[in-house]
């Protein structure tokens, strides 16, 4: 894997459609689609930890999950896992 910030690939694991993704040289994998109105999220934009959904502009922290300023739900975020020069889902 040639990872840069900027990377993304939709990954499927136990038929969980998952993006990973490298910003700010910080590997995340998180659900796919928000959970505001299942918007796909390949698009959106990640700054300082936060994930901001492009379409209704929610924000969530890529540490937890939780989003900021919004009642809706949380973005499913999963820890990885580290051995050599593979990358795994901590369950």
């Amino acid at each position: 894997m040639n990872l840069h910030d900027g990377y993304r690939k939709l990954v499927s694991v136990q038929g969980q459609q998952m993006l990973l993704c490298q910003e700010e040289g910080s590997l995340r994998l998180f659900s796919r689609h928000c959970p505001h109105e299942g918007q796909v999220l390949d698009k959106a934009t990640v700054v300082q930890d936060v994930l901001t959904c492009p379409r209704h502009h929610i924000q969530f922290s890529l540490s937890d999950g939780k989003p900021l300023r919004s009642l809706c739900g949380s973005l499913r975020v999963y820890n990885l896992v580290y051995e050599g020069n593979s990358v795994g889902v901590d369950e």
